[in-house]
């Protein structure tokens, strides 16, 4: 979709002086008096008259720039519902695969005894004879006798062990060389309750004084954008924030050198232990506010510059910055962050 600055053919940060300098470009190049009252040319000027009457008023450049935030937005979080379903779907084929090779392996098993790969001999000196699968009256009555047989001789071989095992040097030897009990059986140790506490790793999360995000509701268990906030300043640069060696949660913001802390583009939190990439981010100076969750207090990074120009390697294609904050503690403090104020951070 072609927007007004692609019709003046100028960045949406561009001073009013540059966008009016376009236009008047445009108008000379593109004047219907210049090309001998053309159809086509109308057309374009008809845009370049429509795009330069939205950008040269502060307050309508301002509406339309949100209305593209939105928009760019919406396609954002349309492309990700499509990621998220194409993986979804890749997924699912991929276990429908594994159902069908474990079943196919099943199948190869059953047939030639347990997945072995080579097929039954057909030697016919090599076929035994299955016994029958049915039992007459007859074998019935053979097999009750066995069995009480069996039990009148092991009773009084059970009785005699029995008293070697609970009396004398004799019946201790024995018990050495008896089976295992499943009591003596090697297994995992009880845990007594004087055991110690296992050791709580550096990342847990702890309890914090702020345990309440600013909608009212508790903090997300993941890092994450805050859901109360809409993002704005969409781009193709990323940002990602760190706090991996910080013991408390971090709430962090990325303003816009042009904005307060009150209007950030982006809103994040970020647990103990974790990092969180922000996407999509447009070209200009930013910089992170953020506080500490655990002690309340609010800092600021120092500022940084995102760009976006043609790639060297193919000037038809745009690149983009990528950059990394790392949150590091130090006494009173954080290394690379400023302390400030509650008005500074906003609300």
């Amino acid at each position: 979709m072609r927007t007004h600055y692609d019709i003046l053919k100028v960045s949406r940060a561009a001073p009013p002086e540059v966008i009016r300098a376009a236009y008047k470009a445009l108008a000379q190049k593109h004047h219907p008096d210049r090309r001998d009252g053309n159809p086509a040319e109308e057309e374009i000027m008809s845009r370049i008259n429509a795009a330069y009457e939205i950008l040269r008023s502060e307050e309508k450049k301002a509406r339309y720039d949100r209305e593209l935030d939105r928009q760019a937005g919406e396609r954002a979080e349309a492309e990700a519902r499509s990621r998220a379903e194409m993986h979804a779907q890749a997924e699912a084929a991929a276990n429908a695969r594994a159902r069908e090779n474990a079943a196919e392996m099943q199948r190869e098993g059953a047939g030639t005894g347990f997945g072995n790969d080579r097929p039954p001999s057909r030697d016919p000196r090599s076929v035994t004879r299955k016994l029958p699968t049915r039992v007459n009256g007859l074998d019935r009555i053979f097999i009750g006798v066995f069995l009480l047989a069996s039990v009148a001789v092991m009773l009084p071989i059970h009785d005699s062990w029995h008293r070697g095992v609970s009396g004398g040097q004799g019946g201790q030897q024995q018990a050495q060389a008896a089976p295992a009990t499943p009591s003596s059986r090697v297994g995992p140790k009880p845990i007594s309750q004087t055991s110690e506490k296992p050791a709580v790793p550096q990342t847990s999360r702890i309890n914090t004084p702020i345990s309440s995000a600013p909608s009212g509701k508790p903090w997300p268990n993941a890092a994450g954008y805050l859901e109360e906030f809409s993002p704005s300043d969409f781009g193709g640069s990323i940002v990602t924030v760190d706090n991996t060696t910080s013991r408390t949660p971090l709430f962090f913001k990325l303003v816009n050198a042009l904005r307060s802390g009150s209007d950030a583009s982006r809103h994040v939190y970020v647990p103990a232990g974790q990092s969180f990439t922000i996407y999509n981010v447009a070209p200009g100076s930013y910089w992170l506010v953020f506080r500490d969750l655990g002690t309340g207090q609010h800092y600021q990074s120092e500022s940084f510059r995102l760009q976006e120009m043609p790639s060297p390697q193919d000037p038809n294609r745009l690149q983009f910055s990528t950059v990394s904050y790392k949150a590091t503690p130090k006494a009173g403090g954080y290394a690379d962050a400023r302390p400030i104020s509650v008005a500074e951070f906003g609300r």
